[in-house]
């Protein structure tokens, strides 16, 4: 049963360091992989926490 724990954390590992990569069109991108900015648009979102967005609805400040 360890070999199949091993193998299983490897496989998991393996998957979740290859998905984090930066999309081509992305300028900005945080350590998950989460775009902050796109090639060309606008910023949308300023204030950031953990890939969150905080000043979501205060478009207008």
């Amino acid at each position: 049963m360890k070999k199949y724990h091993i193998i299983l954390a490897l496989i998991s590992l393996f998957l979740l360091t290859s998905c984090s990569g930066k999309h081509k069109d992305c300028l900005d991108a945080d350590a998950f992989g989460h775009c902050n900015q796109w090639k060309g648009q606008e910023v949308s979102c300023t204030e950031r926490v953990l890939g969150m967005c905080t000043n979501k609805g205060r478009q207008g400040k």
